[in-house]
């Protein structure tokens, strides 16, 4: 993962990101070890996720470990209102709300 986003940096990209479908909850971890690391060395805007939900910690703290931005289904709707606390503490952290499309 740190190989990925130290590439995307050198391609001069605006912002580097990275999506995870984690296996385990170690995935998870390691996922945000890599964003915590990452954050401290790119000069671009970083997102990272973990899918699904043995990912959803990481789109709940991401910005703790230093991700800009998350993503939230309005179906959930309780954990929809903790992002938007989140949001409303953090008024840099950014988040995009997607209903179903069908």
């Amino acid at each position: 993962m740190i190989d990925r986003l130290e590439k995307m940096e050198s391609f001069d990209a605006d912002i580097c990101k990275i999506a995870v479908m984690p296996q385990n909850k170690n995935d998870v971890v390691r996922l945000l070890n890599v964003t915590y690391t990452m954050s401290r060395k790119l000069s671009k805007p970083l997102i990272t996720m973990s899918m699904g939900t043995i990912g959803v910690i990481s789109r709940i703290c991401g910005e703790t470990f230093g991700s800009s931005l998350t993503f939230a289904s309005q179906d959930h709707f309780f954990i929809t209102r903790c992002f938007m606390k989140i949001m409303i503490r953090h008024n840099h952290f950014h988040l995009i709300l997607m209903g179903n499309p069908y």
